[in-house]
């Protein structure tokens, strides 16, 4: 139980995974779907381009969004994953319950089937077998 908050986060890390790949590809859906004119009047160019170069801009944006969904995406992957191996460990050296063992039988019993006879029986009562 001491690990219950890893397990927690574990699973918030691998949603947020899921969400950050999700919003990269809709933002470079976005960077590339954008009219020309929306990058025309609101993009400032870096010294020597211009909107000449939007083109190349828009896929270099593109591809920035798509590699850094998939870096962020594997990284908290990896960090849930390594809280898993964390969480396996806890469950490995956390002590078991043994659960109790039988009884053994007190007294003489059959050399046969194993079961309690009586002392002076001639016959096991439960197999037949001679004593």
């Amino acid at each position: 139980m001491k690990f219950a908050l890893f397990r927690f986060a574990g699973g918030v890390l691998q949603v947020l995974a899921w969400v950050v790949l999700v919003v990269s590809i809709v933002m470079a859906i976005v960077v590339l779907t954008a009219p020309m004119d929306y990058w025309m009047r609101n993009v400032q160019y870096p010294p020597g381009m211009g909107p000449e170069n939007i083109r190349a801009m828009r896929w270099v944006a593109f591809v920035v969004f798509i590699i850094g969904g998939i870096a962020g995406w594997a990284a908290l992957l990896v960090f849930s994953g390594i809280l898993s191996v964390l969480i396996s460990i806890e469950s490995s050296l956390s002590p078991r319950t043994v659960p109790p063992q039988p009884q053994a039988v007190s007294g003489p019993t059959c050399p046969n089937c194993g079961a309690r006879i009586k002392p002076g029986d001639l016959f096991c009562q439960n197999c037949g077998a001679k004593l």
